[in-house]
């Protein structure tokens, strides 16, 4: 029987996965927070996906000089990737922002708008 190494990350690398990681436990969070009811014009899940992607865009932001494949080439990290990902993660806080008075006025759940965001 052949047993695969483990691999070895190094921390630049759990860096370059940072953004994925945040994205990930933020939806986490602001979809479990829905269980407690927030006030009527509470802006919780508005400001928790605010950090949300700035935790993300400082965790690529760390490591943009760490050109590095992961997972055998099938992720990798180099400027193109930290480009893209901060202006991804930049146009989701301009949406958010844009559309934090929107959520309000049509008495939306703001939990599912902004983790679907």
């Amino acid at each position: 029987m052949k047993v695969l190494p483990l691999p070895s990350m190094i921390p630049a690398d759990w860096y370059a996965l940072g953004p994925m990681l945040a994205l990930t436990t933020g939806i986490l969070v602001i979809l479990l927070l829905e269980l407690f009811p927030e006030r009527m014009r509470g802006n919780r899940s508005a400001i928790l996906t605010l950090l949300t992607l700035g935790a993300s865009g400082w965790s690529v932001w760390k490591v943009r000089d760490a050109a590095r494949p992961l997972f055998d080439g099938m992720f990798v990290h180099d400027s193109f990737t930290v480009f893209f990902t901060l202006l991804f993660l930049g146009i989701a806080a301009l949406s958010v922002l844009i559309a934090w008075d929107y959520v309000k006025r049509t008495r939306m759940h703001p939990a599912e708008y902004y983790a679907l965001l």
